[in-house]
Formats: structure tokens, sequence, C-alpha cells
């Protein structure tokens, strides 16, 4: 019988949007929860660490998503199919068979990697939310019969075994759909979490960077 699929959540100085990944993955039982965390400073964060129960792994440098495959991890992985979820998206609707769905894609296909979609249908008219929209509507153009053909870099997506990083990927259709949370601030929704994420955002994080130059 395989091991559980490890799912690797990369975070850094996030902690609201964290738990919900955490919750959402610890619904599934076949799922065992790693949490990568990339030298966050954040001090309610770092009290949650401590009183959560879950596995934490501290990089010693802020390498982002693809730093899953260095050193640190490398003694998680088993030879089961693994999880790498960025650590700032919203999964209220997502049906509970999701797992399935996502195995069965593996399973019967070429494919190597497959994520969820991202919602862009309903995001708010500020400038961060319609830069998403420009660049993430080219995912929703090459329908197949199992979902979207489209890049996946690490906001939610399962390997194959044994499988080193890549972008080609399918996005399982909605309902299969998420939320990328950043892409929903304002200068009205912006808690004191989020401003300490992006006032210590580094080039790593695309849309921290962003979000610092226009909120």
């Amino acid at each position: 019988m395989l091991e559980k699929i490890k799912a690797f959540i990369v975070n850094r100085n996030l902690v609201t949007t964290l738990k919900n990944t955490v919750e959402f993955l610890q619904k599934e039982p076949r799922v065992e929860v790693v949490v990568f965390d990339q030298v966050s400073t954040y001090p309610p964060l770092l009290d949650y660490y401590k009183e959560s129960g879950i596995t934490v792994v501290y990089s010693q440098t802020n390498g982002g998503p693809n730093s899953v495959w260095g050193p640190d991890l490398k003694p998680h992985f088993n030879k089961n199919h693994f999880i790498i979820a960025d650590s700032d998206c919203l999964y209220e609707r997502v049906p509970s068979d999701w797992l399935d769905k996502m195995l069965h894609v593996l399973n019967t296909t070429s494919v190597i990697k497959v994520g969820f979609s991202l919602e862009i249908d309903d995001l708010p008219d500020t400038e961060i939310a319609n830069q998403a929209k420009n660049w993430e509507r080219r995912y929703w153009t090459e329908r197949t019969d199992l979902g979207w053909k489209a890049d996946v870099d690490s906001t939610f997506c399962m390997y194959k075994p044994n499988s080193g990083f890549t972008y080609d990927a399918l996005r399982l259709d909605k309902p299969y759909c998420i939320k990328h949370a950043p892409w929903y601030l304002t200068k009205d929704n912006m808690t004191e979490e989020w401003m300490y994420y992006v006032d210590n955002a580094t080039a790593l994080s695309t849309w921290g960077l962003r979000l610092k130059s226009i909120l």
C-alpha cells in the first residue's frame, strides 16, 4: 500500500490563507500536509506553527516554490504522487472528490502535472485584478476532455511520482476552481497581515511586489 500523498505548502508570512489551505487538505484522508516555510517572520504565523501540530520544515533561505526539490524537503518525499501548493488561495467551492479527479488525469494520460483552474470572472475592478485577468485569460482557451491545457507554476498542483518541475500541465474545469486571494485585495480590505506580507515581499513573490507597487 502506498504512503499518503504529501502536500507541500510553500509559505512566507501568511497565516489566514495558510490555515484555509491546511484545513482544505486535511479533509482528504489520503493527504499528509507539510508546510515549507520560507524564512517567515510574522509573529502570529510563528505562533500558529507552534500550536497547530502540523509538520513544518523551515528553509534556511527564501528559495521560493522551486526549492521544494532542494535538500530541505528531500527526506519528506515518498514514492507516491505529491502536491505543491502556495498558501494564498481559497477553496470554498471545490467539490470533495477533487483528489480523485486529479488522480484520474495523472493515471490515465501522459500529463505529468494537474492543478485547479483559477477564478477570474468575479475579480474586482482594480489594477492588480485587471492585470491578473489579462494574464489568466490565455489559460481558459484550450479545452480538453479533462479540463484546460494550461501552465501551472506552484499555485496548486499534483505531480506524478518522482517528477521534476515543469510548467506544462492541465487545469481542471469548473467547479474545480480556486481563488487567488491577492487578486481580491483593495486598499479598503487590506488587513494588518496582508500589509506585513506586502511590506516583506521579495522578488520571488510576483504578486506581492505588484501589490507593493499599487496599494
